[in-house]
């Protein structure tokens, strides 16, 4: 009978010990308070993220790299783009890359909500500098596994796009075709045709 009450009075102290008395003893925020600690599940959705990805590769010279970034400076900037942006539901997410041999990330994601941010992201690219240490062959699947790794870090980041967009900027053909075959055999057009 005592070990019967022993466990009887363990069970009600347990009760009586509320998740306000154990995060005190812990010292853990937000539990048993009103300090609010956001769950990891939050997820936002948006309307567009677009990845644009700038050839970087040999074939281009100064002159070209720099009507690449005045044509995506001005497509950008154009009365009817930046509506066009500012309409999309939930919002537009974008971010650049570079890409030749290999690939890497120039602007990480940012929001294009307002003009102010549309325009901001347009200057960013068009201020680029022109100068790329990995500037050799034209790899376009360099370019594609870059956009695919920054879509995922949107996902990691728990924001969840309606449509994903990668824009890539060429002069040529893709110089590693099988590359691109085998890893992204949804291409649908012949790259070789090109």
């Amino acid at each position: 009978m005592q070990g019967l009450l022993k466990a009887a009075m363990i069970g009600a102290a347990a009760f009586a010990y509320t998740p306000q008395a154990v995060a005190q003893d812990l010292r853990l925020p937000g539990f048993g308070t009103t300090e609010a600690v956001q769950p990891h599940e939050q997820k936002t959705y948006i309307g567009l993220a677009i990845c644009f990805a700038l050839d970087e590769s040999i074939s281009m010279d100064g002159i070209d790299k720099s009507h690449q970034r005045e044509a995506h400076y001005t497509a950008l900037t154009d009365p009817r783009v930046v509506n066009a942006i500012l309409s999309v539901p939930d919002g537009v997410m974008a971010c650049a890359i570079r890409y030749s041999t290999n690939a890497s990330v120039e602007i990480n994601w940012v929001s294009l909500n307002s003009e102010e941010e549309i325009f901001a992201f347009a200057n960013a690219m068009q201020n680029l500098d022109l100068y790329y240490p990995d500037q050799f062959i034209t790899n376009h699947a360099a370019a594609v596994q870059m956009a695919n790794s920054m879509m995922a870090q949107l996902r990691e980041d728990r924001i969840y796009p309606t449509r994903s967009v990668l824009d890539l900027a060429t002069d040529g053909i893709n110089n590693i075709n099988d590359l691109v075959r085998e890893r992204h055999p949804w291409t649908s057009y012949d790259l070789e045709a090109e």
